[in-house]
């Protein structure tokens, strides 16, 4: 059974083919579903399942849980608990999640904050990131002109750049929790096989291979092979391990 809402109303508990909000929708309780389309708003007060896509162009707020195949984000999300998406989560808008973020394939190209630990396959971020936790993927690339703030990072192949906007002399400046960041800010460690970086301060990146390009401050460098510093950025101590 299909449940649309154009106006105002509410979806109870229960399980449902596709779900489409075009006007204010409140989902009542834990809901399972083939898809949902949000382009109003939606409050959702249990977990949401859902066996294919989520899609939000609207504004969206869940009290719990999001599991899905894919999620596409050009609105606005927020979830009190964590995501979990099976295929691929793509990201315009701005979104929220003060749990965890899991999922196949990362695509981000708008705001991200995710309170704990971001886990995928493969991570490409265009936009604006805060992760307090681990962001952890096979393959991670950075390539923003906007700010990052991650606790740790950790994968086989990370590429991380900032550009410089046009027409700015100076790095975009972002604020997360009263913190002013400016570049990529990386609070504990980058771990990785092949690491390059650009404009990224961080204690501490260990790697087989690493890279150190403009503009980074390191505190300490660990390779195993082979490294390369620019004369423009700061590296502390290097060690062989």
């Amino acid at each position: 059974m299909d449940m649309k809402i154009s106006g105002s109303g509410s979806i109870p508990a229960g399980e449902y083919d596709a779900i489409k909000i075009s006007g204010s929708g409140t989902i009542q309780g834990n809901i399972k579903c083939s898809g949902m389309h949000v382009s109003g708003s939606a409050n959702a007060s249990g977990t949401v399942e859902c066996t294919g896509e989520i899609h939000v162009s609207g504004a969206c707020d869940f009290d719990k849980d999001i599991i899905t195949k894919t999620l596409h984000v050009s609105g606005a999300l927020n979830t009190d608990g964590k995501i979990i998406a099976t295929d691929l989560v793509h990201l315009s808008g701005g979104m929220n999640i003060e749990g965890s973020l899991k999922c196949g394939t990362l695509e981000s190209h708008g705001g991200l904050n995710v309170d704990e630990d971001i886990e995928a396959e493969t991570v490409s971020v265009h936009g604006n990131l805060a992760c307090t936790g681990l962001l952890n993927a096979e393959s991670i690339e950075i390539d923003t002109r906007d700010g990052c703030l991650i606790g740790s990072i950790g994968g086989s192949k990370i590429v991380i750049r900032h550009k410089k906007r046009k027409f700015f002399k100076n790095l975009i400046t972002f604020t997360f929790n009263d913190k002013q960041v400016r570049g990529i800010e990386v609070q504990q460690s980058i771990e990785g096989d092949e690491i390059d970086i650009e404009h990224v301060t961080c204690p501490r990146v260990s790697g087989r291979t690493i890279t150190v390009g403009e503009g980074c401050k390191i505190a300490l460098l660990q390779y195993s092979e082979h490294y390369e510093i620019h004369e423009k950025a700061q590296v502390g101590k290097i060690e062989k391990i």
